[in-house]
Formats: C-alpha cells, structure tokens, sequence
C-alpha cells in the first residue's frame, strides 16, 4: 500500500505492507518504507503498475507536478500542469492519466498532455 502522510518535514511517500489473518482478511499494516522522491510535499501517490508509483507534488511554479517513481530505480518527472488533482495509469508508459480540477481528463502523450474527455468527477484504472 502506498500512502501519503503528513509528518514535521512535510508530506511523505511511504509503502507499508498488509498483513492478514488465516482467511486472508487483512488485519493490520505492517513496516514503514519512506519512499526517496524528488518530490517535496507530495499531495497524492497511486500505483501506475506493479513497480511504479505515480506521485503529484508542486512544482516551483505552483503547477501540479506528476512524476513516476520506479521502485528500485530512477524518477522521470513528466510535464506539469495546473490544478491536476489526479495522477493515474496502468501497465504501459503510454496509459497515464490526469484529472484537472476542472473536471478534465488528460492523456500524456510524448511530452506533453492532451484533453480526452471535460466533466469527470472521479476516476480509476484497475491494475
């Protein structure tokens, strides 16, 4: 589980596993990884695959800044944007996806975002 805290050096990224009973019904968090990202004050976290980490933060410019975080690896940040509230994707580099609080949704696409769909409240993608 992936989960950002709020701690006296500011927003954290951590990993904690989840421990479960003897029919697999979860019952309590277990470690503490804090995640070394480049972000400071991360404002939100999401899986992108099975070893990425998605994370918003802000930039210098007050801009929405995405990145992605490789577990075990390096940290590509991606252009940023105003007002993203949401930083999802799944298995593939070309399925990463914005929500704006404007209610747009937003592909990345090479190097930059496009608009694929405007009034969107919420969404996710399954992994």
């Amino acid at each position: 589980m992936a989960v950002v805290v709020s701690t006296p050096l500011g927003h954290e990224v951590w990993l904690l596993g989840i421990v479960r009973n003897g029919a697999g019904r979860p019952i309590s968090l277990s470690g503490k990884l804090v995640v070394a990202t480049q972000a400071t004050n991360a404002d939100s976290v999401s899986w992108l695959d099975s070893s990425t980490l998605g994370i918003l933060s802000q930039n210098q410019n007050g801009w929405s800044q995405p990145s992605e975080l490789f577990i075990g690896g390096f940290e590509n940040s991606i252009a940023g944007l105003q007002g993203l509230e949401t930083f999802i994707g799944s298995n593939a580099t070309e399925t990463r996806f914005a929500l704006n609080s404007s209610g747009d949704l937003m592909q990345f696409r090479a190097a930059s975002w496009s608009r694929l769909l405007s009034g969107v409240l919420k969404v996710h993608f399954a992994n």
